[in-house]
């Protein structure tokens, strides 16, 4: 097993990469979580510059797209600004993605879109392990003496 540097440069296992675990794009070796992520920063500046804002300098879109995904996912990042043009969120500058992406209704929104998939994903065996006994609510009505009172 030779142990080759991953081509990412902001890898998050450590940078050694084996060749049997590894993505060979180019002439560079990648995690395949490194690579997911590299195709997912790609596809999100190339979105920007066809369909928000063609005349961004492409420095600060990186900036802005590196620092956001210390804190998010870039699937997240990229579902984000796909989902402001049908909304109608206008967006101009790459810094107001910051903004867009820690608004609780969109985090909300994602949620219940990654918990819904994972569920499809999950499909009868959820079903068949779900126990309905466990689920249930009992309420007790006891009776209200001083002694319980104090």
């Amino acid at each position: 097993m030779i142990d080759i540097k991953c081509g990412y440069n902001n890898c998050k296992h450590g940078g050694e990469v084996s060749k049997e675990e590894g993505i060979k794009i180019g002439t560079r070796w990648f995690h395949k979580e490194c690579a997911k992520e590299k195709a997912l920063k790609k596809e999100i500046e190339d979105y920007w510059f066809k369909n928000i804002n063609p005349g961004t300098v492409i420095q600060i879109l990186r900036k802005a797209i590196n620092d956001l995904a210390k804190l998010y996912d870039t699937d997240y990042i990229l579902w984000v600004i796909k989902s402001c043009k049908p909304k109608g969120i206008k967006v101009s500058h790459p810094m107001g993605l910051k903004s867009l992406c820690s608004d609780n209704r969109f985090l909300d929104e994602w949620k219940k879109i990654k918990i819904n998939q994972k569920l499809n994903y999950m499909g009868d065996e959820f079903q068949k392990n779900i126990n309905p006994r466990v689920s249930e609510v009992k309420y007790v009505n006891r009776s209200k003496n001083f002694l319980r009172i104090l």
